[in-house]
């Protein structure tokens, strides 16, 4: 319980000392423990704090954007922090790249202290804007800090949905095993979104992959699209229904229709380009992903360090819907014809008892709430879905519910 990889290991040699070897070897490198009760340690890992001076919270506006102003404090001595200004738990739209903003100057304002302020001129989109001031050094990040503001218009404007569907049934390498409704998952899934046009979205930009239009080069090419079409007022949707797979360095990897087991680094897609593609986006971001073993996608227990983890971070700002936890299998049921997570997507948005808010619309909690629900009972209690969002996302509206 406590090793589950070495496990999985003698399962697989039935040698409990090689098992356990190769298990060791496959962690990642111990770094020296730190002692936070040492003075010094501790110092070089506190945190910088962080204040909003403005606007003020709750303040309501007909303007499109507004003055953000603020100040963080950190211990002399430490590198200038970079700063982070997200705005509904994405960073404010600019350049390309994780938001770092450059503070004027700074004043010392005690023998361990230094001040530097931070003004930035932030967009805001319709509604309610949750805009947030982080700051963070290589070793530490504070606390977020945030403030409400309301801009008002004279007119409803829907936003964009841009999507990305990946689906794998069949594989080039035979050591692979092939999947039975991966691809018709991804179709569905890509369907159903498509049906918002014009509801809760202006229009639905979609792009979809499956079997051996799945190519790894494809898969970038489309992330590449993503990455140049959204833009601050817009959604974009990821959706992967296939393999996913860890390296020997425990590196995770999204398994396209050509990869080779030998070969991941050329054949596959690591997830730090997910991450990567999902940090540089402006706007609110949503990953899907059915594929066996998903968890640790949400920071499940698990021995070894969960890239997925990063993309949930305050900094990145992803959504996650994973579709099992970590040492769980996604069921595929054939009496459905789908994944079980798919199904259930499905399922919850085109039927409106699921808008348990009786608001016309279906949130994020509503999504995570009813397909937890449904893929525990057709399953059985063998699958659980796992979603997780960062603290400076709140849930918010990301469908219009159908009529039946």
């Amino acid at each position: 319980m406590y090793r589950p990889d070495i496990i999985d290991r003698i399962v697989a040699t039935g040698d409990v000392k090689r098992a356990i070897t190769e298990a060791n070897a496959a962690l990642p490198r111990s770094r020296p423990a730190i002692d936070l009760r040492n003075r010094q340690q501790f110092s070089e890992f506190q945190p910088p704090e962080v204040r909003i001076l403005s606007p003020t919270d709750e303040l309501t506006t007909y303007e499109s954007t507004v003055t953000l102003r603020g100040e963080v404090l950190f211990r002399r001595g430490m590198d200038m922090p970079s700063v982070f200004v997200l705005v509904n738990g994405r960073r404010a739209s600019g350049a390309k790249g994780i938001l770092r903003e450059r503070p004027q100057a700074p004043l010392h304002v005690s023998n361990q202290l230094t001040r530097v302020e931070v003004k930035r001129a932030v967009q805001l989109a319709p509604g309610r804007n949750v805009i947030t001031l982080l700051a963070g050094t290589n070793k530490s990040i504070s606390n977020p800090v945030s403030v409400n503001v309301h801009r008002k218009t004279s007119q409803e404007i829907k936003p964009d949905l841009y999507l990305l569907a990946v689906g794998v049934s069949a594989y080039a390498d035979p050591d692979i095993s092939d999947l039975k409704f991966a691809d018709q998952d991804a179709l569905a899934f890509a369907d159903i979104w498509k049906r918002q046009q014009g509801r809760f979205y202006k229009t639905v930009h979609s792009r979809v992959l499956v079997e051996e239009d799945a190519s790894s080069q494809a898969v970038r090419d489309a992330m590449d699209w993503l990455d140049h079409s959204v833009t601050q007022h817009d959604v974009a949707i990821l959706f992967f229904s296939g393999h996913g797979v860890l390296d020997h360095r425990q590196n995770y990897h999204m398994v396209t229709q050509e990869t080779q087991l030998s070969r991941l680094r050329s054949t596959a897609i690591a997830f730090s380009e997910v991450t990567q593609l999902i940090a540089n986006m402006p706007c609110k971001v949503i990953l899907f992903v059915d594929t066996c073993h998903s968890a640790g996608i949400t920071g499940a227990k698990s021995l070894v360090r969960d890239p997925w983890r990063d993309l949930i971070s305050d900094e990145i700002g992803g959504v996650v819907f994973a579709s099992s936890t970590a040492r769980e299998v996604s069921v595929e049921l054939d009496n459905l014809q789908h994944g079980a997570f798919t199904y259930a997507i499905l399922k919850v948005l085109s039927d409106p008892k699921y808008d348990t808010l009786r608001d016309g619309l279906l949130e994020i909690n509503e999504l995570d709430l009813h397909i937890t629900s449904i893929v525990k009972q057709v399953t059985d209690g063998k699958q659980h879905p796992a979603t997780q969002k960062p603290a400076t996302i709140r849930s918010y509206p990301v469908a219009s519910v159908l009529p039946k």
